[in-house]
């Protein structure tokens, strides 16, 4: 059954690749050095297959999404974007403040990122 879940990842992604573009996801690079003063390594990035959406205002009705923030919906890679990493869309860098992947049968199909700028 998880074979039918990862199908359907994958021909998410490559729907997205078709129709959107590329988004980089941007995460610190290693944490050393102790906790009053980290000093992080060099910043990893990875590449996802993403598509520039908005929220709806019944979506963002007693929420904290603004008008201006908006919603990407990225395809299945190499990590797990989170909220500590930015993401970078056509030039453009915002700040990730949430992640919501579609998980029926516990397989990640694809993530809605709620960002900022």
């Amino acid at each position: 059954m998880s074979e039918d879940w990862n199908a359907v990842a994958t021909d998410i992604n490559a729907a997205l690749a078709e129709v959107g573009t590329i988004g980089i996801i941007k995460r610190k690079g290693v944490k050393t050095g102790p906790d009053n003063k980290p000093v992080y390594g060099p910043e990893v990035t990875h590449n996802f297959n993403v598509v520039l959406g908005t929220f709806s205002n019944k979506e963002r009705e007693g929420t904290a999404i603004l008008a201006t923030d908006i919603k990407i919906m990225a395809g299945v890679g190499a990590v797990v974007p989170a909220v500590s990493d930015r993401i970078s869309v056509q030039g453009l860098d915002y700040q990730i403040y949430g992640v919501q992947p579609p998980k029926p049968g516990g397989i990640d199909l694809m993530y809605e990122i709620w960002a900022r700028a």
